[in-house]
């Protein structure tokens, strides 16, 4: 064959056929392979993320029983303060009247109002204390605390 002539060969153009085929097969197979790598890098990084969140939500769900537990029972205690120092005052005012009876006085119409304001106030505040009560009980016995009273 001379110099500079080109000599078709049908075997060589199968062959270089069948290389390309297999290499873009192979070339298929990579990229398909690294899709999945990353789709599975991205998978454990996402599951990362999802117990990190939920750890956050965690804490910030134990934040949050603490400060509800710190202000309800502050809640609690000034119900019952002022339960208290509402008995003190009808028991001052039930005092102030047995006396002025005793004394032949009559009583001031504000002062039998003021009585049956503080009554009702003791009646209200000893409700109040009554359903927190039952409240607490329900909360506990759902975590498994307490017993629920029947």
């Amino acid at each position: 064959m001379a110099a500079g002539h080109f000599r078709w060969d049908n075997r060589s153009m199968m062959t270089s056929a069948a290389a390309a085929s297999t290499n873009a097969g192979i070339v298929t197979s990579v990229a398909s392979i690294f899709t999945a790598v990353i789709l599975l890098i991205t998978a454990i990084l996402g599951l990362f993320q999802v117990r990190r969140l939920r750890k956050q939500g965690d804490n910030t769900n134990a934040r949050l029983g603490v400060i509800h537990t710190l202000v309800n029972s502050t809640l609690t205690a000034e119900i019952e303060a002022n339960l208290d120092a509402s008995k003190r005052e009808l028991a001052t005012l039930d005092q102030l009247i047995a006396e002025r009876r005793a004394n032949g006085h009559e009583i001031a119409p504000e002062t039998l109002a003021a009585k049956a304001a503080c009554e009702r106030k003791i009646g209200n505040l000893t409700q109040k204390m009554a359903d927190r009560l039952r409240q607490a009980e329900v909360v506990l016995s759902q975590e498994g605390q307490l017993n629920p009273v029947t």
